[in-house]
């Protein structure tokens, strides 16, 4: 004896909010009339008796009509899209690697910037200080400059004075002479018994204003003595 066929109970019902579809007892509730349509074919036509979304409904029916090349497409775009995942999750990483050397690399800078300007500051010190030693050096130079003028103004005092003293010198040697050939002439000065007149031409010299020969050339050498000792003196 044949089996009897078993016919899916199939009810559909409008509602004030949408539609409801019951297969064998099973309902389903839907707000429009394509989402009516995809869930009868999936349910009825396709028999998922498992509630599902819209998306796996339309998913589901794409994978019926088109077989397994949508199936394959489907994987193929899941490993796409896994690929496309994974490649910026590490570009992701890239980036915040790159802030972070960024950062880093900012902080470097401005730490750098710091020490640029403490050196500024520094060489701006520096710059003071050589303007105030140079001015000193100046100075220093204008008082040798006075100090050599005065040093040679006595060099040439001390010269004229060896000269006065080496004229005074030669003057004595000249009243000296003349003194001496005074002498020459017998008993002009002296005593009935022949005694030198020397004594009197001395003390006539002395005696008009003449200095003595002996000691004028002891105070000259004296003079130039000193002056051989003195290092300004060349």
């Amino acid at each position: 004896m044949a089996k009897e066929k078993h016919f899916l109970k199939i009810e559909v019902h409008t509602l004030p909010n949408g539609y409801s579809l019951d297969v064998d007892g099973t309902g389903y509730m839907y707000y429009n009339e394509i989402d009516l349509i995809a869930g009868f074919m999936a349910h009825v036509g396709l028999s998922e008796t498992n509630y599902m979304d819209r998306g796996s409904i339309m998913s589901a029916l794409m994978s019926a009509m088109i077989g397994d090349a949508y199936s394959d497409a489907v994987t193929t775009l899941k490993q796409r899209v896994g690929l496309l995942t994974t490649q910026y999750t590490t570009t992701i990483e890239r980036m915040d690697k790159a802030i972070d050397y960024v950062t880093q690399a900012e902080k470097q800078i401005d730490s750098m910037l710091g020490r640029v300007k403490a050196l500024e500051e520094q060489i701006k010190g520096t710059e003071q200080i050589h303007i105030d030693n140079k001015k000193i050096v100046e100075d220093t130079k204008v008082k040798l400059a006075s100090i050599e003028k005065k040093a040679d103004k006595v060099m040439d005092s001390l010269a004229n004075s060896a000269t006065i003293m080496r004229a005074m010198e030669e003057a004595n040697d000249a009243i000296q002479k003349k003194a001496d050939e005074g002498q020459k002439e017998p008993d002009k000065i002296g005593d009935a018994d022949g005694k030198s007149a020397e004594p009197a031409a001395d003390n006539k010299r002395k005696g008009k204003g003449g200095r003595n020969k002996a000691a004028d050339a002891k105070i000259v050498k004296e003079i130039e003595k000193k002056a051989k000792e003195n290092p300004n003196i060349k």
